[in-house]
């Protein structure tokens, strides 16, 4: 069984975490992208019931406005997940990993969860651990790992905060 010191274990955790902020930005980016073309469209949609609303009357001009409310509203939701998707982003850019702080992270890691108490080890389960799929068939269980989990598992460490 590997151990926090095994250098292997260190790049292979390291280069594990690269992969998942390195796939987490292009599923944003791609992200933004589709957001950035919708919120255009919504915005042309909204022009356009504002303009047509102003010649309406009567039941139609209730039935455009309940339009025009309606694309108001999925709008406002569009830029406010365009600005999580920007702070996600700037997290992630600020969450850089040095592979010599996973080793040093991952050789403490040993001698502290052994003094940790239950709800400590789960909050440090859950901030390493971003997702758990099993597969039936193959009796495969597969964890994602969470990429600013382990840059915040490292930075504690680092910083002589330990794991608590």
């Amino acid at each position: 069984m590997k151990n926090g010191a095994d250098p292997s274990l260190c790049d292979e955790t390291f280069r594990q975490d690269q992969a998942q902020v390195a796939s987490e930005r292009r599923g944003l980016k791609a992200e933004a992208k589709r957001i950035e073309r919708e919120i255009a469209t919504t915005r042309a949609d909204v022009g356009r019931l504002t303009s047509t609303l102003t010649m309406a009357n009567g039941p139609a001009a209730d039935a455009l406005m309940a339009k025009l409310t309606e694309s108001q509203e999925r709008l406002t939701t569009l830029e406010s997940r365009q600005r999580e998707i920007e702070q996600r982003v700037a997290a992630l850019v600020n969450q850089d990993v040095d592979p010599a702080d996973v080793g040093r992270a991952l050789a403490q890691f040993t001698d502290i969860w052994e003094v940790l108490l239950t709800p400590e080890r789960e909050r440090i389960v859950r901030l390493l651990i971003e997702r758990v799929d099993y597969d039936g068939p193959s009796n495969e269980l597969r964890f994602t790992f969470s990429p600013l989990g382990v840059a915040t598992l490292v930075a504690n460490v680092s910083s002589g905060e330990g794991m608590q």
